[in-house]
């Protein structure tokens, strides 16, 4: 009888994952800079970990603040014209152009996520940031998942040499506040190679 309540507990965890999170390996940071692909680098806050999982495209890296997800970065690196930013099979993912405005960007992650099953993403105050040295921009995102979660976000980027370097903060409103001066120090730190 122990077994079989064991085996249904299990069942029950394992069905409460997503494949990504199931298929998925989680490695510590540390605190020292790590490369996003050949574009820049960002230094993480310890505790943060990197995850890969069966769904990674080569420009990009996914890093979460735990194996709850409460909070976690997409960095995207060297998006071309033509790419989307993530792997897809509907024809109707939108694609990044090399000659977007950081409004057409924001419109970008706006339609991608829609796609990706966001029941609804607002993007909001489009304004220009620095990414490293270079002038970039910087955007704000408030979502509801398909699951009902409210969420925020926060998103810093710019093209260099028509490819989109973009970093996108995610976290449940419940824990936002939590994460917000990680990810504006995470930000902070992008050096450009």
């Amino acid at each position: 009888m122990r077994a079989v309540v064991l085996l249904s507990l299990m069942v029950l965890v394992l069905a409460s994952c997503t494949a990504d999170q199931v298929n998925s390996t989680y490695t510590p940071l540390g605190s020292e800079p790590h490369s996003i692909g050949s574009a820049y680098q960002v230094t993480p806050v310890d505790s943060w970990q990197k995850y890969s999982s069966t769904a990674d495209v080569d420009f990009l890296v996914h890093w979460t603040s735990g194996r709850s997800h409460s909070a976690n970065f997409a960095l995207f690196h060297d998006l071309s014209e033509g790419d989307a930013l993530f792997r897809y099979t509907d024809p109707d993912f939108p694609l990044f152009r090399a000659d977007m405005t950081p409004e057409e960007v924001a419109t970008l992650l706006r339609e991608t996520m829609k796609l990706r099953g966001m029941l609804s993403i607002e993007t909001e105050n489009v304004r220009p940031a620095k990414f490293g040295s270079l002038p970039g921009f910087k955007f704000d995102t408030n979502y509801v998942r398909s699951n009902s979660t409210l969420g925020r976000g926060s998103v810093l980027g710019t093209i260099i040499n028509g490819r989109l370097q973009l970093i996108y903060f995610t976290s449940g409103v419940e824990s936002f506040d939590e994460y917000v001066d990680d990810a504006e120090f995470m930000m902070e730190s992008v050096v450009l190679q």
